[in-house]
């Protein structure tokens, strides 16, 4: 997701998901097969227990981690504040990852980030203190906030919900399935910042 920078702090804010990748090697025996996904890679032992590649054989050890060590009760879902001058981690919270909606920044030093279970959260660009947390009842498919002025105020809009979804093999010209009570159809909405 779209991460976002802050001139005043001089920080970026990403998204990010720690402890969820896999290796993965050259597939020696590789064939190409028509139709398939020819990627001619073997992945290796997942960094999360049932994770990308956990079914699969290991062909190479997981890297080194980077970052804080892992242990059954870390979140590893994270907005991280950057410094890339200096290649420190600033602070971190817990929310958002890789599937989040992004970040963004505003010059009164807040940091907006909108999360996959349908929050809209805020922090202090500089220290990291969560000031607003808002559960927008979307769920899924949240885009970035963004910002724009109007009439002397700044407001704070965002996407999300994802509406009745098929798969990839729905018969073409079939009407879509009527929404259930759990579908979140998408809207768009706008605060107001005072």
């Amino acid at each position: 997701p779209p991460m976002s920078f802050h001139p005043a702090t001089g920080l970026v804010y990403f998204p990010g998901s720690i402890a969820s990748g896999s290796t993965f090697a050259i597939d020696r025996d590789f064939v190409y097969k028509p139709g398939e996904n020819n990627r001619g890679i073997r992945r290796g032992a997942p960094t999360t227990p049932g994770g990308p590649g956990a079914n699969l054989p290991a062909t190479l050890p997981p890297p080194p981690a980077i970052g804080p060590e892992i242990g059954p009760d870390t979140p590893t879902n994270v907005l991280v504040a950057w410094d890339p001058v200096n290649q420190v981690e600033r602070w971190r919270r817990t929310g958002g990852g890789a599937t989040g909606g992004g970040t963004l920044t505003t010059a009164g030093n807040l940091v907006f980030q909108v999360i996959p279970n349908g929050h809209l959260v805020a922090y202090t660009a500089d220290k990291g203190d969560k000031v607003l947390d808002i559960d927008t009842g979307l769920r899924g498919g949240m885009g970035p906030p963004m910002t724009y002025m109007l009439d002397g105020k700044q407001y704070i809009s965002l996407a999300g919900g994802t509406g009745v979804v098929v798969g990839p093999t729905y018969p073409p010209n079939t009407p879509l399935p009527a929404p259930t009570a759990t579908t979140v159809l998408p809207k768009l909405l706008t605060y107001v910042l005072e």
